[in-house]
């Protein structure tokens, strides 16, 4: 009888933590409202105070909803929240603009990822365990396979003003059932500095030389490359070129 009852109290506590995705988009469509409504009010009347209180309960329910959902790893939330995933459909990012920032707009990621017993959902965490205040917006996410795991390469973007912008990638593995940041993998530059992209953005408009994706990834030929810039930060059609060599992306051009 109380093996019965216990299993009763899981099942019954089990669809309490679950929500359908109808569930779920309403919650969220919810709460983007709310930080849209804030923008205006904190814009008009100086209410910043409520529109950071509203990205904070979007991200509390974003994580809430992740993590007791495994299903959302593949649900469409794009009318929602700009989401990416990897090749293997094993990790995603959701992003969204918190409308905290001025022209340095002040974006927020969370990263949802497959372990062995199920799903996960976490923002970065920085020095001592503190969430990460990263103002960068995920635009998309490539992966190869080494000898010992999998490593995803997410590409990732800041507004910095109205004009300049600034895009480069970060590395990840999620061995271990934990989504690990691991030191950058490409050589650096002469500075000592890891390969990045500032540019003019307006560069990037009805522009046919520019490249439609200024990062990418040939997971063939294990090659990564960067668009150039001008010397006036315009974005060209030309590519710096890194190749894996089994330890780290060498420049080959």
């Amino acid at each position: 009888m109380r093996q019965l009852l216990a299993i009763l109290f899981f099942l019954s506590y089990s669809a309490l933590q679950a929500q359908s995705l109808e569930e779920i988009n309403k919650q969220l469509e919810s709460d983007i409202k709310q930080i849209n409504y804030w923008y205006y009010e904190a814009s008009a009347n100086s209410k910043y105070d409520s529109l950071e209180a509203a990205n904070i309960q979007f991200e509390k329910h974003l994580l809430k909803v992740l993590n007791n959902n495994p299903e959302t790893l593949y649900h469409n939330f794009d009318t929602i929240i700009h989401t990416v995933s990897s090749p293997d459909k094993k990790l995603r990012a959701y992003s969204w603009d918190t409308n905290m920032g001025g022209t340095m707009r002040d974006f927020q990621t969370v990263f949802q990822y497959q372990t062995k017993n199920g799903v996960k959902a976490e923002k970065l965490t920085g020095k001592d365990n503190e969430p990460e205040d990263a103002i960068y917006w995920c635009n998309a996410i490539h992966s190869f396979k080494t000898k010992q795991q999998t490593i995803y390469i997410a590409v990732i973007y800041a507004k910095l003003s109205s004009i300049y912008s600034y895009t480069t990638v970060l590395f990840f593995t999620t061995e271990n059932d934990s989504l690990t940041e691991i030191p950058s993998l490409i050589e650096t530059d002469e500075n000592g500095d890891t390969p990045g992209i500032e540019y003019n953005f307006l560069s990037t408009i009805d522009n046919p030389n520019a490249p439609d994706e200024l990062i990418d990834f040939d997971p063939k030929k294990f090659i990564l490359r960067f668009a150039k810039t001008d010397d006036d930060g315009n974005v060209t059609n030309s590519f710096d070129s890194y190749k894996f060599n089994g330890e780290y992306f060498k420049k080959v051009n």
